[in-house]
């Protein structure tokens, strides 16, 4: 009898890793909600997306419309990061943002942000995320072999 109960725990120990894997196999892509698609040149400077981290690619979407916004491969995908309480550059000027009058700058008197930019070829994305959800992010795009270069 004691045989057989050492026998079972050990082939619960022994298939807990196999049965781990296949639970992350089904888990799919990393999906992160809340950030912010950053385009000081568009309509609406800020839109809300959900980033998926996929196994092939990096998705931004449009949680109402489900759409994709922008897609990147993995392959010849550039990461940046910075912390500034204005976006950089690749977002535009946050003074050509539309504004009403009599109201301040859209930055202004913002905390600091941590700022993404994604690029790949000619397309790129500007994403402001929090430093909860840029921890997690990080660790999902560096899971891919995507490096992130801190920049000021």
């Amino acid at each position: 009898m004691r045989m057989l109960m050492v026998g079972a725990a050990v082939g619960v120990l022994l298939a807990g890793p196999a049965l781990l894997s296949a639970e992350e196999a089904k888990a799919g892509p990393n999906t992160f909600s809340g950030i912010k698609l950053v385009d000081m040149k568009a309509r609406t400077p800020e839109q809300t997306v959900t980033v998926t981290v996929g196994k092939e690619h990096v998705r931004v979407l449009d949680p109402v419309a489900k759409t994709d916004l922008k897609t990147f491969a993995y392959e010849g995908l550039n990461v940046s990061h910075s912390v500034s309480n204005t976006p950089p550059g690749a977002a535009g000027s946050p003074e050509s943002a539309q504004t009403q009058r009599g109201e301040a700058p859209t930055y202004m008197g913002k905390s600091e942000r941590n700022w993404l930019t994604l690029q790949s070829g000619g397309d790129q994305a500007v994403l402001r995320v929090s430093s909860k959800i840029y921890d997690q992010l990080k660790v999902a795009l560096e899971s891919h072999g995507v490096k992130i270069e801190d920049t000021k």
